[in-house]
């Protein structure tokens, strides 16, 4: 153990009535002011990640600070209060917290998870973006990635969410001084009209080289839902396009821990509950195969996270698929 981390370790067994109270107050802030408004909370979650690997230097994403910045729904002090002794302590010690870092893999838990998600994304983005005609953002929330990857203009952009939490986003966008005439918003009533025909009157053109990213959200949509969009997805792709996607397992959507089932009971208050989990009890990948194998996706890259003696054993997989 070196010096910097004894005492990192110091100033977190110090603060930690601090953590606490900033933890439960950042979370259920945000779920009150998500209900009171209609606006998704959730969609603040994956946002305060970003943000996070952005204040550490780990992942450079100015757009994302500056969304924060006039965004109704968090703050950048609610994000700075939960985690208030990781920061102090990387300020007076130099030691960069886990939280704040990309992950290793076979080192990812619960509470990293975010992290990994971020890190895979990025990745796929970063390897196929060269070879795209557009990028669509499927429930797209308040993703900045078209501000990090897509500026230029040479790949269509286009943005999929419900109305609300995507008025929310682009009045903060233009709030902040960001340009958003470079981004198709698609605001989309999933119950009552078909995201695929809102999606090609906002300009999609079917049979392009497209890569779909669909981040944080299929955990809360039916397992029809979830078969018929990536069926959708294949059906309006061209060859070459790209699927990357996140899916979670049954032990995580009806989970035995019961720190967990009160996270879960807080989000059914909210209206954003956990639905659909495969089973990954024996082999993630091959029921992920499964999965796709029918909409003509085969997995190009996987990352698996947990382990099988776990609390919640494999409990989640990012997915990187190719038509």
């Amino acid at each position: 153990m070196s010096l910097r981390f004894f005492f990192y370790i110091i100033i977190q067994i110090l603060l930690f009535p601090i953590t606490i109270i900033g933890t439960i107050y950042t979370y259920l802030i945000v779920l009150y002011k998500a209900k009171k408004s209609g606006i998704s909370g959730t969609a603040a979650d994956p946002l305060s990640y970003r943000w996070l690997l952005h204040y550490s230097g780990e992942r450079t994403d100015e757009a994302c600070e500056k969304l924060i910045e006039k965004l109704s729904i968090i703050s950048i002090f609610d994000i700075k209060f939960s985690v208030f002794s990781m920061i102090v302590g990387m300020k007076l010690t130099g030691y960069i917290p886990k939280l704040f870092q990309f992950i290793e893999p076979g080192k990812e838990t619960l509470i990293k998870m975010q992290n990994v998600r971020i890190e895979f994304f990025d990745r796929t983005i970063e390897n196929h973006k060269n070879e795209l005609d557009q990028f669509v953002i499927m429930g797209a929330g308040y993703d900045t990635r078209a501000y990090k990857f897509f500026q230029n203009g040479k790949i269509i952009v286009f943005e999929i969410d419900l109305e609300g939490t995507q008025t929310h986003k682009i009045s903060a966008l233009k709030e902040a001084g960001l340009e958003t005439n470079f981004i198709n918003f698609v605001p989309v009533d999933f119950n009552n009209e078909s995201w695929v025909d809102k999606l090609i009157l906002a300009g999609f053109q079917k049979g392009k080289r497209t890569l779909f990213l669909w981040e944080g959200v299929t955990l809360y949509l039916s397992e029809e839902v979830v078969k018929q969009t990536i069926n959708a997805i294949s059906e309006i792709s061209g060859e070459g396009s790209v699927l990357a996607f996140d899916i979670y397992s049954q032990s995580f959507v009806n989970p035995k821990i019961f720190s967990w089932k009160m996270m879960g009971k807080l989000l059914d208050k909210t209206g954003e509950k956990f639905k659909f989990g495969i089973d990954m009890s024996k082999n993630p990948e091959e029921e992920s195969i499964k999965l796709l194998k029918r909409s003509g996706f085969i997995v190009n890259r996987i990352r698996i996270m947990g382990k099988p003696k776990g609390s919640l054993g494999y409990f989640a997989c990012v997915v990187e698929a190719l038509k």
